[in-house]
């Protein structure tokens, strides 16, 4: 008796999604996930209903992954003039410039001498940094990401930006008056597994005086 093509297709295909979302079947090159038995089992006929459905799911999968990149770019160019328009409109003291030098980093399971990090931090915008292996030829890819974050007294370094945002309690804290940072202040900091060593900051004399 003939299959019923698009009931033993939508069997197979789901097959394929159960095995491969817990990891018991590697994907094969077959149409659907189907193995060369299943494959071989098809008539004709089958096979070129199955390319087609490949086909189509394949082309809803580009779609999506194009709708993803476009939603992502436009938030980025979102967030890019919400910082822009906020760095405009900020009141002298709500930006300060930070350095950390000497700078380590936890780089490759064990603390490793870091080039300096700089970032500048706008009061309320947390942003993240990245920490990157000082090597004699000056080329590494060897990194780790870190947050930081500015509320106009506090000076926050995070492992990560919901710490950042949340400003977590096990962030490394520098604390002091806007005149301090006005003169420039000095920490030594350390962040477990991200970043250690001495944190400077100052507020340059930019933004409106209200």
């Amino acid at each position: 008796m003939a299959l019923n093509i698009s009931q033993g297709l939508r069997t197979l295909r789901a097959t394929f999604i159960i095995l491969c979302g817990i990891g018991l079947s590697a994907c094969s090159s077959n149409p659907l996930g189907m193995s060369d038995a299943e494959w071989e089992r098809l008539s004709p006929e089958q096979q070129l209903e199955a390319r087609a459905r490949q086909a189509e799911l394949d082309e809803a999968a580009a779609d999506r992954r194009a709708r993803i990149e476009q939603a992502k770019r436009e938030e980025e160019a979102r967030a890019r003039a919400e910082y822009q328009q906020r760095r405009a409109d900020a009141r002298r003291g709500d930006i300060i410039q930070c350095v950390i030098e000497p700078a380590e980093g936890y780089l490759r399971s064990s603390w490793r001498e870091a080039e300096p990090v700089a970032f500048e931090l706008l009061r309320d915008y947390p942003i993240e940094f990245s920490v990157i292996e000082k090597t004699s030829s000056g080329r590494s890819n060897s990194h780790v990401t870190g947050a930081a974050y500015f509320d106009g007294q506090t000076v926050g370094i995070c492992r990560s930006l919901g710490d950042a945002q949340q400003r977590a309690q096990q962030c490394s804290r520098m604390i002091a008056t806007t005149n301090e940072y006005f003169r420039g202040i000095r920490r030594t900091i350390e962040v477990d597994r991200v970043t250690r060593g001495e944190l400077r900051c100052d507020a340059p004399r930019i933004g409106t005086v209200r």
